[in-house]
């Protein structure tokens, strides 16, 4: 059953804007400038919006780790986690929080002086109203962690005559998520195959090392994210490490024999990707 091999991820990211939409800088452009007021808005920032740099690309940094880790699953923001995962991504974006909150930190402590710098920046449109009292608690990094429903769960309080119809609707919109998180891997392994396929299609390739990493590491991946078990992933993962998998970088870059070799099975791999999208599950 999925709900013994996966659980449900959710994470919540929030970081101070310090981009405010200004009623009278917009009046002020509309009369200069002659514009309609629907088309016109005045923008300023409360401070220098660098200053939130390091704190956004944390935000960046956390969200990307959690769509690598994840596969999608659902409406609201839910992602299909791997019961095999969990303590790697725990750790991982506890990690990322850990620097967040250094940097959150560091921006706390500037804060007030930051406000007073933006005063003779923003002129008549500088107002203390603008900025929060409690900025720390307007930065956060928080994840949770739920069991994967399935269809019985659903059908307490429910008349028997209508039990059969509601868990027939529940499983369909379970296989529907559950085939959507499928396409997620094929749309990963299909990303990392067709890099090899265009770098290898070209007169003079320049090769790097990371081509081939990425294969093995999405090999070594692809067995925890088949949480379903689904036979296709696992003729991919065999494919893929009978093939590119076993290449060595260093003899594609010498060997153009190697390369239209490797390119083929690429090319192999990429048709078995049309073959499941085009006939389904």
């Amino acid at each position: 059953m999925l709900s013994e091999k996966a659980v449900i991820a959710r994470i919540s990211i929030s970081a101070w804007q310090p981009k405010r939409l200004s009623k009278r800088a917009s009046e002020v452009i509309c009369i200069t400038l002659n514009t309609d007021k629907n088309f016109t808005a005045g923008m300023k920032y409360l401070i220098d919006p660098s200053e939130l740099s390091m704190i956004s690309s944390l935000c960046s940094k956390a969200r990307a780790y959690h769509y690598a880790e994840t596969l999608p699953f659902g409406e609201h923001g839910d992602r299909l986690l791997a019961s095999d995962l969990v303590t790697k991504y725990i750790a991982g974006i506890n990690q990322i929080k850990d620097e967040f909150n250094v940097q959150v930190g560091k921006f706390v402590a500037k804060y007030d002086g930051l406000i007073e710098a933006a005063r003779p920046k923003l002129g008549e449109l500088w107002n203390p109203e603008d900025y929060p009292k409690d900025i720390a608690s307007k930065f956060s990094i928080s994840v949770q962690i739920s069991p994967v429903p399935e269809s019985g769960h659903f059908m307490v309080d429910l008349e028997n005559e209508n039990l059969r119809e509601v868990k027939a609707k529940l499983d369909q919109e379970l296989e529907t998520q559950v085939n959507e998180a499928l396409a997620d891997v094929f749309h990963r392994v299909r990303k990392i195959v067709s890099k090899v396929d265009e770098r290898l299609s070209a007169e003079k390739p320049r090769i790097y090392d990371s081509m081939i990493n990425n294969v093995k590491d999405m090999i070594d991946t692809l067995p925890v994210l088949n949480v379903t078990g689904d036979k296709r992933i696992k003729k991919l993962i065999q494919e893929m490490q009978d093939t590119l998998g076993k290449r060595d970088p260093q003899e594609l870059r010498e060997s153009k024999q190697a390369r239209q070799d490797t390119k083929a099975e690429a090319k192999r791999i990429l048709n078995r990707l049309d073959a499941y999208a085009g006939r389904g599950k």
